[in-house]
């Protein structure tokens, strides 16, 4: 047994004391005689008569007078145990007791229960799941993560609402690298998983804690690691969006097994290179997402022709505002280079996803439009941060589309003309990454539940411009959850409004058409 294992299975006969130093609770057992110590109350009743209570986080005594006594501790503490007694009863970490004795016993946290005259064998159902923390318990920053599945599905296991991942006692977890597996590295030097290299899929079991089972051998789940950074792609599908005048690309990892575990979809105008909208699904798990992922480059995933990173660039986007202004000088009054600039801004957010594996597939240049970066770093991520708070409060699912519409237009001072604004143009000299003029977020619970939350992209319009962009009749101040909106306020960092979703897709016609059904607010 290892050390840890030996830390948390202590039985004792005469005088004994164990120290446990796992985070769970304290459990003394003794029939037919008294016990006294606390954190949980436990009754005997049977052939024999006596009242146990049970004390964590502490040090507590159990005196036994009958003719059982046993201690099992999870706990912060120290357990005294004397025992004048004859009898026995056995406890493995799977929850399974063997009994010789009398009595009826309701102990601790764990709410168990005996009864029986005798021999008998009790089932019980304390075994505590695995609980990793993964904001603590995944590999560090600098090391690369596998994805995290349900066995044999295309499917992530997400934490719960307090961002614990729970895998029950005794199952187990797929974990998957593109590559191979790296070596374990722990205090006493490298442990190897004594993994074949081909091998790129594992399903450790969980044993206690952050504790599992591969190979005969416990590890921390920590150090189940990638030796390589895995790898997503983004593949085009058969199927249209945008009343076909688009096409569906859908992003994730193409498992060597023929599973596709999916992040998102988007669906993308190849003529315009522009994204309409990204379709995901967030959740109550996603307010938790995991922190200190750094950042990636943005990838061309093997599409994009054009030099997207230079199109995007501050240096482009000075270049093309000064052809629309005729004057370089002119065009320099809309930017600086410390805030006023367009940033490549997010559809899906990287903090719309969970995992380290899900939020690097954020990073390409199907997920982004140019969005000014005063909106995209203010209002707007205080709008993806309140969305994901409302889910995760009210234990909500949603299926989310967040896109673009429209283009930005400056008003040209020669003569006074409206001119959209776009960062390039292709080999026929049609303009093409149009600036948007604004963003939207949908998200949707059910088939008739929904929100549109849009944002005008133009830091520079007055309110009696902005006004004039309005798709809808403003409904924010029907949604208290949206009361925190003051565009008086924060008129320079963007404009928020709020839309009944069938509103919208009246007004964009590149939404799905389903989405016309949605007519209840999400409040």
């Amino acid at each position: 047994m290892s050390k840890v294992g030996a830390n948390r299975h202590s039985q004792f006969r005469g005088k004994a004391t164990a120290a446990a130093k796992t985070r769970y609770k304290v459990v003394h057992i003794d029939e037919n005689g008294n016990s006294n110590g606390g954190n949980g109350n436990g009754n005997g009743d049977g052939n024999g008569s006596g009242n146990c209570n049970v004390k964590g986080n502490g040090n507590g005594k159990v005196n036994g007078n009958g003719l059982l006594c046993y201690s099992y501790v999870y706990g912060n503490g120290n357990s005294n145990v004397n025992d004048n007694s004859s009898g026995k009863q056995n406890r493995n970490v799977n929850g399974n007791r063997n009994h010789s004795g009398n009595g009826n016993s309701n102990g601790g946290n764990a709410n168990n229960n005996d009864n029986g005259n005798g021999d008998g064998n009790r089932n019980n159902n304390s075994a505590l799941p695995c609980s990793i923390d993964i904001r603590r318990d995944l590999p560090m920053s600098n090391q690369s993560q596998p994805l995290y599945l349900k066995p044999k599905s295309s499917e992530y296991w997400h934490p719960n609402t307090e961002g614990y991942l729970q895998v029950p006692h005794g199952r187990c977890i797929e974990l998957v690298c593109t590559g191979p597996f790296a070596n374990v590295t722990v205090e006493n030097g490298t442990q190897s998983l004594n993994l074949e290299p081909h091998i790129r899929t594992i399903c450790p079991r969980c044993l206690r804690g952050t504790t599992f089972l591969l190979n005969d051998g416990q590890y921390e789940f920590r150090h189940f690691v990638c030796a390589q950074k895995v790898k997503y792609t983004v593949e085009r599908t058969t199927q249209g969006c945008a009343n076909n005048t688009a096409e569906t690309y859908r992003i994730g990892y193409n498992l060597t097994d023929g599973r596709f575990v999916q992040t998102l979809l988007a669906c993308y105008d190849i003529a315009q290179i522009r994204t309409h909208y990204t379709e995901f699904v967030l959740d109550s798990a996603n307010a938790r997402f995991q922190t200190g992922v750094k950042r990636s480059r943005f990838s061309k995933v093997g599409y994009f022709k054009m030099d997207m990173n230079y199109l995007y660039s501050q240096k482009n986007q000075h270049a093309q505002a000064a052809k629309v202004h005729g004057s370089t000088e002119i065009a320099m009054t809309y930017f600086d280079s410390k805030l006023k600039y367009l940033s490549r801004g997010h559809l899906t957010a990287k903090a719309d996803k969970i995992y380290a594996t899900e939020q690097q597939t954020t990073f390409n240049f199907f997920n982004v439009a140019a969005q000014w970066q005063p909106f995209n770093g203010v209002s707007w991520a205080k709008m993806e941060d309140k969305m994901r708070q409302y889910l995760a409060e009210n234990q909500r699912t949603a299926t989310c589309y967040s896109g673009t519409y429209g283009t930005m237009h400056f008003t040209r001072a020669s003569d006074n003309m409206s001119v959209p604004f776009f960062l390039a143009q292709d080999e026929n000299n049609n303009d093409v990454i149009a600036v948007p003029q604004q963003f939207y977020r949908i998200c949707t619970v059910g088939s008739n539940v929904g929100l549109a939350i849009l944002g005008v992209n133009n830091i520079h319009a007055t309110l009696d411009e902005i006004v004039k962009y309005l798709l809808c009749d403003d409904v924010s101040e029907q949604v208290p959850w949206l009361s925190w909106i003051k565009n008086e306020q924060l008129l320079e960092y963007g404009y928020l409004y709020a839309c009944r979703v069938s509103e919208l897709v009246k007004m964009v016609p590149e939404l799905p058409a389903h989405l016309s059904g949605i007519t209840e607010l999400l409040i």
